[in-house]
């Protein structure tokens, strides 16, 4: 339960990264038709005449990369960078300015969650301090005093990377195993 928690909540929050919220895909046309009713006309020494016959669809088309997959039109990478690699091999599979140096603070949030995850219990209530509900930026607009559980926030964190939330969280967590300085 945990586990597909944090992989779903991750999985949500690098697809926020790498698409953006507005992103748009357009699909591939259908190449599957209704049966068809067509008018041949035949021509002979005696006039014209019609002949209607149903002609049947065609058979589907078998699914490929080409056009399933690679059918559609890339998402747009709407992050300032990207790193993408498959797990199995080490492969590298696409890099967007793998070499800027940006501000961590997404990776901070995700460790947030793990430690969280592995020392508290979702259903726990946690209290929103002064200091979380005043930090500003990124947030999930929590009033001081509030109360919300650790999934909820866990949410909030992921989702939304809510800095009010990770406030929250890390005092939470910090009275059960850490000190966090707060």
């Amino acid at each position: 339960m945990v586990r597909r928690l944090i992989t779903s909540l991750t999985l949500a929050l690098a697809m926020n990264l790498a698409w953006g919220l507005h992103a748009t895909i357009t699909a591939p046309t259908s190449t599957l038709t209704k049966p068809v009713t067509r008018t041949k006309t035949a021509t002979s020494g005696h006039g014209t005449s019609r002949i209607r016959a149903r002609i049947p669809p065609s058979p589907p088309q078998r699914l490929t990369a080409e056009n399933t997959v690679l059918g559609y039109a890339p998402p747009p990478i709407m992050a300032r960078a990207a790193y993408l690699i498959d797990l199995t091999t080490g492969r590298v599979l696409f890099t967007k300015n793998a070499n800027q140096r940006l501000p961590m603070a997404s990776t901070t949030k995700i460790t947030t969650a793990m430690v969280v995850l592995q020392h508290a219990k979702l259903g726990e209530l946690a209290w929103v301090s002064k200091r979380a509900a005043t930090i500003g930026e990124s947030t999930m607009v929590l009033a001081r005093g509030e109360q919300l559980t650790v999934e909820q926030l866990l949410y909030g964190l992921l989702l939304n990377s809510a800095n009010d939330a990770a406030i929250t969280l890390a005092s939470q967590c910090s009275a059960l195993c850490f000190d966090f300085g707060m």
